[in-house]
């Protein structure tokens, strides 16, 4: 399986990629990567979200940067800047580097 995939997703676009990782192991019906990330290419943020919170309060790096992706973009419409640098300090923190990045803009 390929570990990281970068692609850019519909409203997501400019600037801000989405990290996406496809995951190799048993996850929790309500903790699908898959799910997530079609979710995110069809613009419900909020399914995204919370297909992806298990996966990133697991340490997912990938899965954290995405997660500060859609709040910084508004996961329910109004971005949450506080919220996108704590999820990108997460997998900074954890040698994301593209995190790291994006703290220091």
């Amino acid at each position: 399986m390929t570990r990281t995939i970068r692609q850019r997703a519909g409203r997501l676009g400019g600037a801000v990629v989405l990290a996406a990782m496809v995951v190799g192991v048993a996850a929790p019906a309500n903790a699908d990567f898959a799910a997530g990330w079609s979710a995110a290419r069809s613009d419900d943020l909020e399914t995204a979200h919370d297909e992806w919170l298990v996966l990133a309060n697991r340490s997912d790096v990938d899965v954290q940067y995405n997660m500060a992706v859609l709040h910084e973009q508004g996961v329910d419409g109004e971005p949450d800047l506080v919220m996108a640098r704590e999820w990108y300090r997460r997998a900074a923190d954890r040698g994301f580097a593209p995190a790291a990045f994006r703290l220091a803009q």
